[in-house]
């Protein structure tokens, strides 16, 4: 299991390490008998618009 977290403001650049870290894992290390990886974000503060543009298309959205 791969849990991805980060703590802060939002930013778009973790909007891409959040989605990135789980697709790697998934296809480079994660077993097929693995759950899906998950990411996780505590922000401190926010954007709303950035935040719906920054994850845009992102599983789970």
């Amino acid at each position: 299991m791969l849990v991805a977290l980060k703590a802060g403001a939002f930013s778009h650049a973790n909007a891409g390490h959040w989605n990135s870290y789980p697709h790697y894992y998934k296809a480079e290390v994660a077993q097929p008998t693995d759950n899906p990886p998950v990411s996780i974000a505590l922000v401190t503060s926010k954007n709303d618009v950035l935040v719906q543009y920054a994850t845009a298309g992102m599983i789970g959205n």
